[in-house]
C-alpha cells in the first residue's frame, strides 16, 4: 500500500524574515505617520484659525473700517481696503457688516448690500468675538467674528474674516503629504536592513532552511538512538550537551543515575578525561576505562569547526558486549571450519571406499563401512537427529571433535530433539553457551586421568535444555558462584569472560543458567532457554 505524498507550500527563511521585518517597519511607520499627520492636521487648522483671528482683529481696529461704517461716502474706500488685505493675507473673504447685518464689503460685489448668511453671527452683534465653521454664500468656511467699535466704545458693526474649508483641507493635505513621503522613504532602509539581517541569520544557520534543520535534527536523533555505542559530547566550556540512549543505559548500569545533561564533565565523569582532549586536541582510540563495576572501551576525539575548537566527544561501549560479539563471530567461523573439515573428511572416506572397490577388497570394505556407520550412529547421526539445525549440528560436531582430540571421552544423551532455530539472537545464544561450556569443561580436564564429559540435549514445549557435566577437579559452590562475575577466573590474567558471557546471553533471552559443583568431583552446567517468543521451525526430523 503506497502512501500519498503531499507538499505544503513553504516560504524560504530569508523571504519570511524580509517580509516579517518589512511588515513590522511598515506598521511602525504607518502608525507614526498617522499620529504625526493627525497632529499636523490639528496644528495646520489651529494655525489657520489663528491667522483669521489675527487678521479679523487687526482689520476691526483699522480707522478705515471704523470711518467706513460711520460715513457712507467712504464705503467704497472700505471695499478697496478689504480687497487689498484679502489679497495680501490669502484669506478667502473679509466681510464688514453694519448693525443691521447688511454687508458693507464682500469679495463678490453682487453680495454687497445684502444680509449676511450663516446664522452664526448673532453673538458677534452682542459684542462677543469668536470663530466658527458654517455654510455661507461661498461655501463652508472657517470664520472669525470680531465686533467693530468707534472711538467712544460703541459697537458700530462686525467684521467676519474666513477661509474656505476646501482651502483648509488642501493645506492639511500638503502638510500630511510630506509626512507620508517621509514614511515611505523610511521604509527603504528598513527593507535594506531586513535583507541584511536575513542574510546574516541564514549564514549563521549554514544556509539551511528550518525544514532542513528539523530533518537533520530528527535524523541525528534517530541515529543517536539506534547506535549501540554510548555517545557523550561537551561544548568548549566543558559542559555536557549531548547524551544518547545507549550512553544513559551504560551510565545507569555503572551507578550514575543522575541526568548528565548540562553538567560539567570534569566533575560528573572525570575518568573520561574529555577535558584533556578539549585542551590538547589529541585523538585517543580504544582506551580501556574502569567505570565502577563496568569495563569500557572508549574513543575520544576533539570537535573543531572552521579551525576553532568547539568541543569534544567520547564514544564508548561495554567491553563485555564487544567480547560477546567477537565470541559470536568466532562461533560462525568455527561452524565454517567444521563444514570444511567434515567435507574434507567425507572426501577422504570416499577415496578409501573407491580404492577398496577398485581392489575388490570387499570384506575390508564391509568392515570399514560398519565402522563408519557406528561412528555416524554414535555421533553424527545422533547429533543430526537431536539438533536438526544445520548450523548447530556443524558447530557441535566440530567442538566435539576438538574435545575428543584432547583424549576426552564424550557421551551424548537426551530424549526430545531441538527444533530448527530461525531466530538469530537465540541461535547466537546457543552457540555462545555450547562453545564456552565445552571449552570450560575440556580445560577443567587438562590434568585429569580418564577425563569424561557428558552432554545432554533435551527439549519440551516451552524450553531448550543444554547440560554439560565433567569429572574435573573438585570445587566448592561458593567459588563457582564467584566465577560467574565478569573477569573472575582460575585460568590467569586476561581471561574469565566465558561464564559471564554465557550468563549475559542466557539472561538476555530470559533464560536460566545454573552451575553446580558435583558431590564427588567436577561441575554440572545447565542452561535453559525459553522457546516462546523465538522464531523456530516446529518440524522435527525423526
Amino acid at each position: 500500500m503506497s502512501q500519498k505524498k503531499y507538499s505544503k507550500k513553504t516560504y524560504k527563511l530569508k523571504t519570511i524574515i524580509i517580509l516579517l521585518v518589512g511588515v513590522v517597519v511598515l506598521i511602525a511607520l504607518f502608525c507614526t505617520s498617522v499620529l504625526v499627520a493627525y497632529d499636523n492636521a490639528k496644528t495646520t487648522k489651529a494655525s489657520l484659525e489663528d491667522k483669521v483671528w489675527t487678521i479679523s482683529t487687526s482689520f476691526a481696529r483699522s480707522p478705515v473700517v471704523i470711518e467706513g461704517l460711520a460715513e457712507i461716502t467712504t464705503r467704497e474706500r472700505l471695499q478697496e481696503y478689504a480687497q487689498e488685505v484679502l489679497e495680501e493675507t490669502g484669506v478667502d473673504y473679509i466681510v464688514v457688516m453694519d448693525m443691521d447685518r447688511i454687508r458693507i464689503t464682500h469679495p463678490t460685489s453682487e453680495q454687497i448690500g445684502k444680509e449676511f448668511v450663516g446664522n452664526d453671527e448673532q453673538k458677534a452683534f452682542q459684542g462677543d468675538a469668536y470663530a466658527s465653521t458654517a455654510e455661507g454664500t461661498l461655501g463652508e468656511s472657517l470664520r472669525a467674528f470680531i465686533p467693530i467699535e468707534d472711538e467712544t466704545g460703541e459697537q458700530v458693526g462686525v467684521v467676519a474674516v474666513g477661509i474656505l474649508t476646501d482651502q483648509i483641507n488642501e493645506a492639511i493635505y500638503r502638510s500630511q503629504l510630506m509626512v507620508w513621503l517621509g514614511g515611505l522613504l523610511g521604509l527603504i532602509p528598513g527593507i535594506i536592513g531586513a535583507v541584511f539581517l536575513a542574510s546574516k541569520v541564514k549564514k549563521s544557520m549554514q544556509n539551511l532552511e528550518p525544514v532542513e534543520i528539523t530533518q537533520l535534527l530528527q535524523t541525528r536523533e534517530a541515529m543517536l538512538s539506534s547506535v549501540q555505542e554510548g555517545i557523550i559530547a561537551i561544548n568548549s566550556d566543558g559542559e555536557i550537551i549531548l547524551v544518547n540512549d545507549a550512553a544513559t543505559s551504560i551510565l545507569h548500569r555503572a551507578g550514575y543515575k543522575e541526568n548528565p545533561l548540562h553538567q560539567k564533565m570534569v566533575e560528573f565523569l572525570p575518568d573520561f578525561k574529555l577535558h584533556d582532549v578539549l585542551d590538547k586536541g589529541k585523538v585517543e582510540r580504544n582506551q580501556h576505562l574502569q567505570l565502577n563495576e563496568l569495563e569500557l572501551v572508549v574513543n575520544r576525539v576533539p570537535v573543531d569547526s572552521n579551525g576553532i575548537r568547539i568541543g569534544a566527544m567520547a564514544t564508548f561501549q561495554d567491553k563485555t558486549e564487544l567480547i560477546l560479539a567477537l565470541d559470536q563471530l568466532s562461533g560462525v567461523k568455527t561452524y565454517a571450519e567444521a563444514l570444511r573439515m567434515h567435507t574434507h573428511e567425507f572426501m577422504n572416506k570416499l577415496h578409501v571406499v573407491s580404492a577398496m572397490v577398485h581392489t575388490e577388497s570387499y570384506e575390508e570394505l564391509q568392515t570399514y563401512i560398519k565402522t563408519i556407520s557406528t561412528y555416524y550412529q554414535e555421533d553424527v547421526g545422533w547429533i543430526a537427529r537431536h539438533l536438526n539445525d544445520p548450523v548447530l549440528v556443524g558447530y557441535l560436531l566440530n567442538k566435539l571433535t576438538m574435545v575428543k582430540n584432547k583424549g576426552i571421552e564424550v557421551s551424548l544423551s537426551g530424549d526430545s530433539a531441538w527444533p530448527v532455530i530461525k531466530d538469530p539472537n537465540l541461535l547466537n545464544t546457543l552457540i555462545t553457551v555450547i562453545g564456552n561450556s565445552l571449552d570450560n569443561a575440556s580445560e577443567a580436564l587438562t590434568s585429569k586421568n580418564n577425563p569424561k564429559i557428558k552432554v545432554t540435549v533435551d527439549c519440551d514445549e516451552f524450553d531448550l535444555l543444554w547440560k554439560v557435566e565433567d569429572n574435573g577437579i573438585k570445587i566448592t559452590q561458593e567459588k563457582l558462584d564467584n566465577l560467574v562475575s565478569k573477569g573472575s577466573t582460575t585460568k590467569g590474567s586476561g581471561r574469565g569472560y566465558g561464564l559471564h558471557l554465557m550468563y549475559t546471553s542466557v539472561t538476555e533471552m530470559k533464560g536460566d543458567l545454573v552451575i553446580k559443583a558435583n558431590e564427588d568431583e567436577g561441575v554440572t552446567l545447565t542452561a535453559t532457554v525459553p522457546l516462546q517468543g523465538a522464531e523456530y521451525d516446529k518440524r522435527i526430523n525423526s
